[in-house]
C-alpha cells in the first residue's frame, strides 16, 4: 500500500446548492477532549451544530478535529506512504424532512448523495434556473466568499476572519492551510463526485461550478504550494463529458482538467464489471460464474457502458442491449464511459445541438495522467460495481442491480484491474496513459472469513465493517474485558462489539493496535474514545 487517502467531512443542508449550506459538526457537543480539545473550521466544540440524529443516535461519525488531521497526515508521511487529502460532503436529511426536491418528489431524499446537489428546480424540469444568469448566482452562493487571506495559521491551529458564511470555499480552503501546516501531504483534491453540480449551465452553455472549481484551485496552489498535486475526483459517470439530450454533447470538465492547477485526471471508479443473472439462459452464461477472471477482466474496457447499453428499464430486464455507435462522425468513444483511452488520447469537439464544432476544447490529448482515487467492488457476488445507492436516494431509476449471495468479487476485481490496466493492450500500458488506483472503504479481514457463511446484505457487511465474530476478534473485542473501565453513551458500539460496563487495559500501550514489541503514544486513543463517547 503505497497511498493512503485521508477523508474528512462536513455536512451539507440541502439539495437545492443556493440554499446548501457546508459546515463541520460533532456527534455530541457536551464532552471535549483533554489533551485533544476538538476545533475544526475556526470554531470549537461549544460552537459546533451536532451530527443528525434517527433513534437518538447519530447517523454520522462527526467531524474530526484539526490536530487529528494533522496528526493522521504526519504519521502517514512518517510510515512513508503518500498522503492524499479526500474531502467529502455528508448529506444529513432525514426522512420528514419538508425540504422541497429539486427533482420533483414531495421532499428530499434521506441522507442524499452530493452528486444530486442542483439547481433549485433540477435540469429538463419545467421552471428549472438552469441556463439562466440565476443558475449563476446560485451555484455562487454555495461556493462562498473566503478568500484564502481570512485564514490563517498560529502553529497547529487554523483560524477564520472572514465572511460569516457556512460554504464551500471555507470548507477547501480551511483544509488546505490545515495540510499546510501538516506538511508533507503528496496530493490535495479540491472536490469528489459534485455530478449535477458541475453540469449546471449559466447563459451560453457555459459552466459556472466548474469556473468556481478552476478558482479554487489556483487559491489552493497559492497556500500549499507548487510541490503537492491538486486535483478534482470526478464521478465515474461525470469526467468524459455532459450529455443533456438530442445528441448534445459538452466536455464541460476539460476547462478543469486542462487547468495548470490540476495535475491529474481524477475518476471515482464504480463502473459496471458485469450483467450476470441467474440461471443459464441470460447472455453471459457462456463464461460460467461471475467471479471468472477473464469475464471480469473484459467487462473493464468492454460490456456495458463500451460495447453496448440499455435505452430502458424494460430493455435491461430483458438484455435488449443497444449497440454505442456515433454515426457520421465515428467517435464512439464519446459515449462509452469505460473508453479511457479514446478519451484521453484524442481531442475533444463540443456538440452544441448535436452538431460537431470545429474548434477543439482547451484538453491537450494525453497531457496528465489519471488517478482512480476510489475504486470497488463489493465483497460479495452478483453485485456489480455501477452507480452507488446514495445516487438512486435522489434518482430512484438509476438503480443499482443487485443480487448478493457470497462474496468474492471484490478478491476477483483487484487483481483482475491491476492486470487489466497495467498490462492489457486496451487500454495502453502505464508507460502511455500514466494511472493511479485506490480501493474504497476494503477490509484488510476477508481472509480470516473463511468458515463464513455470508449470505445476503448482512453478511456483506459484516465483512466490511466487522460485525461478526467469525475467524477473528475484532479490536474492540481484543480491548474488552480489562483493567480500565469503558463507558460509551450507548450501551452497545455498533460494528465494535465493545458494551457497557467492560474494560480496556493498557490503553496506552494499544490494546492490540500494534504488533508486539511496538508501543502506541500515549493519548492516541482520545480521538477514538471521544468518537463513542467512552472514558476511563
Amino acid at each position: 500500500m503505497g497511498s493512503v487517502s485521508l477523508i474528512v467531512s462536513w455536512f451539507g443542508s440541502d439539495l437545492r446548492i443556493g440554499q446548501c449550506r457546508v459546515q463541520p459538526k460533532v456527534e455530541y457537543r457536551q464532552v471535549d477532549g483533554a489533551e485533544m480539545p476538538w476545533r475544526a473550521g475556526g470554531i470549537g466544540r461549544a460552537d459546533a451544530a451536532e451530527v443528525a440524529r434517527k433513534d437518538g443516535r447519530p447517523i454520522y461519525g462527526g467531524t474530526p478535529s484539526d490536530r487529528s488531521v494533522i496528526e493522521g497526515l504526519r504519521a502517514l508521511s512518517a510510515s512513508r506512504r503518500k498522503a492524499i487529502f479526500y474531502p467529502l460532503i455528508l448529506m444529513e436529511q432525514l426522512g420528514g424532512n419538508g425540504l422541497t426536491d429539486p427533482y420533483g418528489a414531495t421532499e428530499q431524499p434521506a441522507m442524499p448523495w452530493r452528486g444530486c446537489i442542483t439547481t433549485s428546480v433540477a435540469p429538463g424540469r419545467a421552471g428549472t434556473t438552469d441556463g439562466t444568469s440565476a443558475a449563476v448566482d446560485q451555484v455562487a452562493a454555495f461556493f462562498g466568499s473566503a478568500a484564502p487571506t481570512d485564514f490563517a495559521r498560529i502553529g497547529e491551529t487554523v483560524t477564520y476572519s472572514g465572511p460569516a458564511e457556512w460554504s464551500y470555499r471555507r470548507f477547501i480552503l480551511h483544509y488546505a492551510h490545515v495540510c499546510a501546516a501538516a506538511g508533507g501531504i503528496d496530493a490535495f483534491l479540491i472536490g469528489s463526485e459534485m455530478v449535477a453540480m458541475t453540469q449546471i449551465r449559466g447563459p451560453g452553455n457555459t459552466y459556472p461550478a466548474v469556473a468556481a472549481l478552476r478558482c479554487l484551485a489556483a487559491d489552493v496552489r497559492g497556500i500549499i504550494g507548487p510541490n503537492v498535486k491538486i486535483g478534482y475526483a470526478s464521478d465515474w459517470s461525470e469526467y468524459f463529458g455532459h450529455h443533456p439530450g438530442n445528441g448534445a454533447l459538452f466536455f464541460h470538465l476539460d476547462p478543469l482538467w486542462a487547468d495548470p492547477n490540476i495535475d491529474f485526471i481524477g475518476i471515482d471508479n464504480y463502473m459496471p464489471l458485469s450483467d450476470w443473472r441467474d440461471g443459464d439462459d441470460h447472455l453471459d452464461a457462456s463464461w460460467g460464474r461471475i467471479d471468472n477472471i477473464d469475464y471480469l477482466r473484459a467487462n473493464v474496457a468492454g460490456g456495458e457502458g463500451y460495447d453496448w447499453f440499455y435505452a430502458s428499464d424494460a430493455d435491461r430486464l430483458a438484455q435488449n442491449r443497444t449497440p454505442i455507435t456515433d454515426g457520421a462522425y465515428d467517435e464512439a468513444w464519446v459515449w462509452r464511459y469505460k473508453d479511457l483511452t479514446g478519451w484521453w488520447q484524442n481531442l475533444h469537439y463540443n456538440r452544441p445541438g448535436g452538431v460537431r464544432q470545429r474548434e477543439a476544447t482547451a484538453w491537450v490529448p494525453g497531457s496528465k495522467p489519471i488517478w482512480l482515487p476510489s475504486s470497488a467492488a463489493p465483497p460479495w457476488t452478483r453485485r456489480r460495481t455501477s452507480r452507488t445507492s446514495s445516487w438512486t436516494r435522489c434518482r430512484p431509476r438509476a438503480c443499482c442491480r443487485i443480487s448478493p449471495t457470497v462474496r468474492g468479487t471484490m478478491r476477483s476485481r483487484l487483481p483482475m484491474s491491476r492486470r487489466r490496466w497495467r498490462i492489457g493492450a486496451t487500454p495502453p500500458t502505464t508507460r502511455s496513459m500514466p494511472m493511479a488506483c485506490g480501493c474504497w472503504t476494503w477490509t484488510a479481514r476477508m481472509s480470516v472469513l473463511g468458515r463464513a457463511a455470508l449470505s445476503g446484505l448482512s453478511g456483506a457487511r459484516r465483512s466490511v465493517v466487522g460485525r461478526s465474530c467469525v475467524g477473528s476478534r475484532t479490536l474492540a473485542e481484543r480491548a474488552c474485558g480489562r483493567r480500565h473501565a469503558a463507558r460509551g453513551r450507548h450501551g452497545h458500539l455498533q460494528g465494535c462489539g465493545c458494551k457497557r460496563r467492560r474494560c480496556v487495559r493498557n490503553i496506552r500501550r494499544g490494546a492490540g493496535l500494534c504488533p508486539a514489541g511496538f508501543r502506541i503514544r500515549a493519548g492516541a486513543l482520545q480521538p477514538l474514545m471521544l468518537a463513542h463517547g467512552l472514558t476511563r
